[in-house]
């Protein structure tokens, strides 16, 4: 299971990155919706194509969270399952923000209706994407936050771990406040990723410590 959640999680690294890179390129041109519409047309294939690499991404983080759940719920399932819960209401929010870019590529080419109102519907679509990623990041921290405190309990895996999850969802919790966070970056976002990437490495190189694992899942069994 740690190997298989390795292999995911590194899938979705990649391919969030990926999606990331390709979606910013087309930017919300504040108070010119003409400009954001133009931008939108501009750069649609790669749009597209980065909501697509974004979506693939989630679909893989969903099967991580549910194989981290099977995991850790051998230390604590109550807290496991609040894990598992913010983890995948942070990938909903992100979601609605990656169909949202989607449907502004669609706005964009709509004929039957006049260029203003076009313009203006894939300008709030895009503003969306840009609000649902900051409040999904927030909501993502916490999760970092609970997953590092279940880590570092867990005792089959390195306690090191955990404390780097946990930084990493402080670094997150900076976008509460999206000026805030958008001055720190990317010294508040490095700490999350080196996290992940460390966890996902570890997952896949070692796994977890079988003999620890099995011994908290003997001691959490019905007698």
């Amino acid at each position: 299971m740690a190997r298989t959640a390795g292999i995911l999680y590194l899938l979705d690294i990649v391919t969030s990155l990926l999606g990331d890179s390709l979606t910013g390129r087309t930017h919300v041109v504040p108070g010119d919706t003409a400009a954001t519409a133009a931008s939108i047309i501009a750069q649609e294939p790669l749009l597209r194509l980065g909501v697509a690499a974004n979506l693939f991404a989630t679909a893989c983080y969903v099967a991580v969270t549910v194989l981290l759940y099977v995991l850790f719920k051998v230390v604590n399932r109550s807290l496991a399952r609040l894990v598992m819960f913010a983890s995948l209401t942070a990938l909903a929010i992100w979601t609605s923000g990656s169909l949202s870019q989607f449907a502004a590529t669609l706005a964009v080419r709509r004929l039957d209706v006049s260029g203003p109102r076009v313009d203006q519907q894939a300008f709030g679509l895009l503003e969306w994407s840009a609000r649902a990623s900051n409040i999904g990041l927030v909501v993502f921290g916490a999760y970092c936050l609970l997953l590092g405190y279940l880590i570092c309990k867990s005792t089959f895996l390195p306690g090191v771990l955990g404390v780097l999850m946990m930084l990493g969802g402080l670094g997150l919790l900076t976008y509460l406040s999206p000026a805030l966070a958008s001055d720190l970056y990317p010294y508040n976002a490095a700490p999350a990723l080196i996290a992940e990437t460390s966890l996902t490495l570890w997952l896949l190189a070692i796994g977890v410590n079988v003999q620890q694992w099995e011994r908290r899942a003997s001691a959490t069994r019905p007698t």
